[in-house]
């Protein structure tokens, strides 16, 4: 005989979900503490989010304020990271501000091209 109400043998659809394992933090969370506060901050300024901490909500709303407040303090940048500002070259070889083509050859040398194109004698 055979159980039809029975699923032994049989996988499940759906994945059963696994509890994430919460961190506690290493040391206080306050704003005086740059250093430790620091190792949460990406180097665009902005805060890791709460899978990539491993704390729990209640610790990862200290540390968006410890954050926050030595912000605030002049204790930690507001934008980028403390080690290593390096300035990098602008993309596609020239500076924001210039106008016209990227490279000189598609540029006419002949001063009067611009005149005869507009129609003007």
């Amino acid at each position: 005989m055979s159980d039809f109400g029975n699923n032994k043998g049989k996988r499940s659809k759906f994945a059963q979900f696994k509890p994430r394992k919460i961190v506690k933090p290493e040391q206080p969370l306050e704003y005086k503490n740059v250093e430790y506060l620091s190792k949460f901050i990406g180097p665009t300024g902005k805060l890791q989010s709460r899978r990539r901490t491993g704390f729990d909500g209640q610790d990862q709303r200290k540390l968006a304020n410890a954050v926050k407040l030595a912000r605030f303090m002049g204790l930690l940048p507001f934008v980028g990271s403390m080690q290593g500002d390096v300035e990098r070259e602008p993309r596609g070889g020239r500076d924001r501000f210039s106008r016209g083509p990227r490279d000189s050859e598609s540029r006419s040398d002949n001063g009067d091209s611009d005149s005869s194109s507009r129609g003007e004698r």
